[in-house]
């Protein structure tokens, strides 16, 4: 079991700003299962305004780490807004990743993301990183990416593309705790000035 916190800052090109955070409760379940729960908040940095989302995901990876070529793992999640004017969501996702070599490691992640109602916007993203183990369960250095593709129904096909860009830093202060930081830059016209993910978590 493990708990989780994730703080997003978005800085928009228009000079506003956004914030969400997640607070997660993640179950290890049998036969490579994991159940994770999380409660969501967003804020627009406009208004204050505080909006909440309720996220619940299931992952099941098809064999052990170290089994298949990238270490497979197939995840679903549904995204409940409990604004009306929000319609809900469900995200599949294809997880991929394992060790290039000793110290080295990479990440590779295919994801959707389709609204259920409202505009019926659709997201396709892949988000890629590379990090290099500095000292062994201690620290951890590296960089990511996110490319994003995002239409409408009304607009089917004709997408907005968004490319950010950064290095990432985890540290494991203690066995039970990770710290992660990736500050990441917008490359295309449509992405966000920059944004800057944070995570720390427990396991128990």
């Amino acid at each position: 079991m493990e708990f989780e916190y994730w703080l997003r800052t978005t800085w928009k090109k228009d000079g506003t700003k956004s914030y969400r955070s997640l607070y997660e409760v993640e179950f290890g379940l049998p036969y490579r299962l994991q159940l994770d729960i999380y409660l969501r908040t967003d804020r627009s940095g406009d208004t204050g305004e505080i909006f909440t989302s309720e996220q619940l995901e299931l992952r099941y990876a098809p064999a052990d780490w170290g089994v298949l070529p990238g270490n497979p793992t197939l995840y679903f999640e549904w995204i409940r807004h409990d604004r009306r004017d929000e319609p809900d969501q469900i995200e599949p996702k294809l997880l991929l990743g394992g060790e290039v070599c000793p110290r080295w490691h990479w990440g590779l992640n295919l994801v959707g993301e389709f609204q259920t109602g409202g505009e019926r916007e659709r997201e396709y993203a892949v988000t890629a990183g590379l990090s290099y183990t500095v000292r062994d369960s201690r620290l951890a250095l590296g960089a990511e990416a996110k490319a994003a593709f995002t239409d409408t129904q009304a607009d089917r096909g004709n997408f907005e593309t968004s490319v950010v860009v950064g290095p990432s830093v985890q540290w494991r202060p203690f066995p039970q705790m990770t710290i992660n930081a990736a500050p990441l830059w917008g490359v295309t016209d449509e992405a966000p000035k920059a944004q800057v993910w944070f995570n720390c978590g427990w396991e128990f």
